[in-house]
């Protein structure tokens, strides 16, 4: 029989904590995309045959 780690009594993070971390890794996603299309990146425009 294999040992199985008990359950945490407390959870690591409450309800509001996971929807704040959620809302600032979305906004951090999103200020990355936003950076790359002003100019930090390239864009190639597709060449018609």
């Amino acid at each position: 029989m294999e040992d199985v780690p008990l359950r945490p009594e407390k959870p690591a993070m409450t309800a509001d904590e996971l929807s704040k971390l959620k809302k600032d890794l979305t906004a951090a996603r999103d200020r990355q995309t936003v950076g790359k299309t002003r100019g930090g990146a390239v864009r190639v425009e597709p060449v018609k045959p």
